[in-house]
């Protein structure tokens, strides 16, 4: 046999042992039964250019579950901005003690809270601890200090000042936990209203005292002389759902304090009672008509709260409900 021939021959086995290799290649690696894709052997080896979906296949077998309990089917909204205003009211205004102490229970906590008068103090330090127990224990202590102390009078005011500077003066406004604003009237403003944000407590505190404008401090006046309320303010400070709570009563009478005291306080409730006044909720407590200087009813005060808290949440709620239905 001549050169060449074996040559041609070796060449010709040597093709047919690869093609034979290259025939046996395993295949079991290859996709054949996916759930909702069907890929044929041929189809497989046509280098993937195209998958086939059958009509029989499963539409939900992938992506996230579309059905109607699905969180793709529902756009969540934001939990709204609850603000609480407390109205003024002396000592009265432990009737937001009771409240609060209700919200609590409920699981419901204000964003932004302010107060006027008295409302101020209870608001600051509420708005510092998040405790209502903690405010109720702050407010009582203060009240042993004036127990036989005539409201509004030197002798108060200079208690009251000294008391509220020690344990909280130097506290900045805007560290407290929840949003605190502070209702003046801003003498370098024309005595108009501002919610002042910024600044230590101590430096607002006697403004709270003074019930004439011949007794304003340098910069602020007391935001009860004022001849209206505005909480648009608050309002555009984010609060969606807004609550203002009226401590007064049917009726405003005092024991002490003089006819000035009772004057300013009868003056303020017709301009809470005008109507114009922009809130969503409104907390009312009518009953009893005890006087606003009378400290042997605080208790019973902060029991109409916790009454009154308790009917609050479900209108709260039932608020919360509503807003959140108009913000989809």
């Amino acid at each position: 046999m001549s050169k060449d021939l074996i040559f041609s021959s070796i060449k010709t086995i040597a093709f047919l042992i690869v093609l034979s290799g290259c025939s046996s290649t395993k295949t079991e690696n290859l996709p054949e039964d996916y759930e909702g894709v069907s890929l044929s052997e041929n189809e497989a080896d046509r280098s993937k250019k195209s998958i086939n979906i059958s009509a029989d296949d499963n539409p939900d077998a992938y992506g996230p579950d579309l059905n109607q309990n699905s969180d793709y089917q529902s756009i969540k909204v934001r939990e709204p901005v609850i603000g609480i205003v407390l109205g003024p009211g002396l000592y009265r205004t432990s009737i937001a003690v009771g409240i609060l102490k209700e919200l609590e229970k409920a699981n419901i906590r204000p964003h932004i809270i302010t107060g006027f008068g008295m409302g101020a103090v209870v608001s600051f330090i509420y708005a510092k601890s998040k405790n209502a127990e903690i405010l109720e224990w702050e407010l009582f202590n203060f009240y042993r200090k004036v127990k036989r102390v005539t409201p509004y009078s030197k002798n108060w005011k200079k208690i009251f000042v000294e008391y509220f500077s020690n344990r909280y003066g130097d506290i900045k406004l805007e560290t407290t936990e929840l949003t605190f604003l502070f209702p003046a009237l801003k003498r370098d403003k024309k005595m108009k209203l501002s919610y002042i944000r910024r600044g230590k407590f101590k430096e607002l505190l006697s403004s709270l005292v003074g019930l004439s404008k011949s007794t304003c401090s340098q910069r602020y006046c007391n935001a009860m002389l004022s001849s209206e309320f505005n909480l648009s303010s608050i309002k555009d400070l984010g609060a969606d759902i807004l609550i203002f709570i009226d401590s007064m009563g049917n009726r405003v009478n005092v024991d002490t304090s003089g006819g000035h005291v009772l004057g300013i306080y009868n003056k303020i409730k017709g301009v809470l009672d005008s109507g114009k006044m922009n809130f969503d909720i409104k907390v009312e407590i009518t009953e009893p008509s005890d006087s606003i200087d009378n400290l042997g009813s605080v208790s019973e005060f902060i029991k109409l709260g916790e009454k009154r808290g308790r009917l609050l949440i479900s209108e709260l709620n039932d608020g919360i409900k509503l807003w959140k239905e108009n913000h989809r």
